[in-house]
């Protein structure tokens, strides 16, 4: 093999190696940012991508689903086709049997939905363990333990997933007062209603009864139902309304035009049907606050109302639906945990936090550390020497050991729920940055210092015309690990901070996690898409200043 050829083999095999390496360290990060992606029913699903929604035109409709199922890893595979359709068909017959009215209004509407349904079924049992019934009985044994699993809370999980559906509620005018009065009961018939659009029957299943609304989208038409009020509103009166809708993740809107008596009012923002869980719309006549809707996000969707015009002179209320394109279904799909992250905790203000303390950080450093390190390597006094191993030896003193003496005192300073605990030790220097600056500054030619020493600078105007600006990579390197320190700072901020205005982002998205809602609802998409939103400035800071980095590192020093 020539020379020539063994190097290249040789460098292909480096970078080979180089670019595996990136990619398993880059790994953590590519998960992160595929569950931040992805649905709540998702996240703990052995695929990393997260699935397209459907494209819906019609409502109810089964969700795509695949139509087999996973073979058990005891079971032959000549066996396993023989068995499959066996236990499909006997699990299809077991459905049809269970007194469940969601699943005979489902069969009455849509034909083939108690195959989707078997075949969803025995992938829940199949999970809970009953794919081993097969190795430990015979096939007519496993099959019958199985479909004696079937009860009306695992079909409320079945027919949740595979066949979705609008239901509304009762509708409820809540005023100032605190009163509350049905405007509009689950069986109120609609005075005129599109030719698309069908009110169902009540379905009693779940955790609420509900009306089901059936779709027929024809191109981009919207869909309306209007129904007629008992009696006019009075706006100063009125509160809000609140309607209870399960949506069916088709990510269609919903419209609320209100006639008062009054005048005619209309919801500025839809309500989306991008859940399939029992949420509240509500409809304000005032502008609602931030806080309003931070403290109503998970179980409610708050819009006002705005006045379109004087009353038509007899007070109703019209639904509207209106089909959304599937480039904007996929936008809101993928971008849901992102909106939803930015609304449900104040990260603006944890932004805010984080970016003035890095900020704060990284200017007192730069302006300690340089004068520092400049007394330590350009500088003649007594007892140098030793002052700088004594500002090394700090390296070696780990900070637990500091961290309580230093809490007391800022106590004891009347600083405690202040930032001043987080930024000001900069202004003192941290030794390692003053170590690398000084020996950045030792590679710097004298005759450069010398030189301006006979044009008349003295010390400042050497160290601020002269040596400044030759520090650029040593510099770049202090911003950079200095960033990265401040940004994922958490201890910190968890020691001195308690209100949460002042929370940065380390530490409001730790109390965001620890919340009850994350607990309790199961919002981790949330949590991944603000921990996306914190990591990405890390590495777009890090790609874009890498040149700036390695430079600081290897300390090159000056060139040519």
């Amino acid at each position: 093999m020539r020379p020539g050829t063994r190097q290249s083999l040789a460098q292909m095999c480096y970078h080979l190696l180089l670019a595996g390496g990136a990619l398993v360290f880059s790994l953590p990060f590519a998960w992160l940012l595929s569950s931040s992606f992805k649905d709540h029913d998702e996240l703990f699903s052995e695929t990393w991508l997260p699935s397209l929604p459907a494209a819906v035109s019609s409502s109810p409709y089964l969700a795509p689903a695949e139509s087999h199922l996973e073979r058990p890893e005891r079971i032959a595979p000549q066996a396993w086709k023989t068995l499959e359709p066996r236990l499909l068909q006997q699990l299809s017959e077991r459905l049809a049997q269970v007194d469940h009215p969601g699943v005979q209004a489902a069969m009455r509407q849509e034909p083939e939905v108690l195959p989707a349904l078997a075949v969803e079924a025995a992938r829940v049992l199949f999970k809970r363990g009953g794919g081993s019934l097969f190795a430990e009985r015979s096939p007519e044994e496993a099959i019958a333990s199985l479909c004696q699993q079937v009860d009306r809370e695992l079909l409320d999980h079945v027919l949740n997933r595979t066949y979705r559906g609008v239901l509304i509620g009762e509708l409820l005018a809540e005023f100032a007062d605190g009163r509350q009065q049905v405007l509009l009961g689950r069986d109120a018939q609609p005075r005129a209603q599109s030719a698309g659009l069908d009110l169902g029957e009540v379905l009693t299943f779940q955790e609420r009864p509900g009306r089901q609304v059936r779709l027929q989208f024809a191109n981009d038409q919207g869909l309306n139902a209007t129904f007629a009020l008992p009696s006019p509103l009075s706006v100063g009166q009125l509160r809000r309304l609140v309607l209870p809708i399960r949506g069916d993740r088709s990510y269609h809107e919903l419209v609320l035009i209100l006639d008062t008596g009054e005048g005619v009012y209309r919801a500025r923002a839809p309500f989306v049907l991008e859940n399939d869980r029992w949420m509240d719309a509500l409809w304000a006549f005032a502008e609602p606050s931030l806080r309003e809707q931070r403290t109503v996000y998970y179980s409610a969707h708050l819009t006002p109302l705005d006045r379109l015009g004087p009353s038509s002179g007899t007070p109703s209320l019209t639904l509207e639906f209106t089909r959304t394109a599937y480039p904007v279904v996929l936008a809101r799909h993928f971008l849901k945990n992102y909106a939803g992250a930015l609304l449900a905790v104040p990260f603006l203000t944890y932004l805010r936090n984080t970016v003035l303390l890095t900020l704060l950080n990284i200017l007192a450093q730069l302006f300690s550390c340089t004068l520092i390190a400049y007394g330590f390597a350009r500088l003649r006094w007594p007892g140098r020497d030793g002052v700088f191993a004594l500002v090394l030896s700090t390296l070696m003193l780990p900070p637990q050991v500091t961290m309580i003496p230093q809490f007391l005192i800022w106590r004891s300073l009347g600083q405690y729920d202040t930032f001043q605990p987080l930024w000001v030790p900069s202004l003192f220097g941290a030794g390692f940055f003053i170590f690398m600056m000084r020996q950045f500054m030792l590679t710097i030619p004298k005759d450069l210092e010398e030189a301006a020493r006979i044009d008349g600078c003295g010390y400042w105007g050497t160290y601020w015309r002269i040596i400044l600006p030759l520090l650029k990579p040593a510099l770049a390197a202090v911003c950079i690990f200095q960033f990265m320190g401040t940004w994922n700072d958490f201890l910190g901020p968890l020691i001195y901070l308690s209100s949460a205005s002042r929370a940065p982002l380390s530490l409001g998205l730790f109390r965001f996690q620890s919340s009850h809602f994350v607990s309790a609802v199961g919002e981790w998409g949330l949590l991944m898409a603000a921990s996306a939103l914190m990591v990405l400035p890390v590495i777009l800071l890090f790609f874009c200043a890498q040149r700036y980095f390695i430079q600081g590192i290897t300390l090159t020093g000056m060139k040519n």
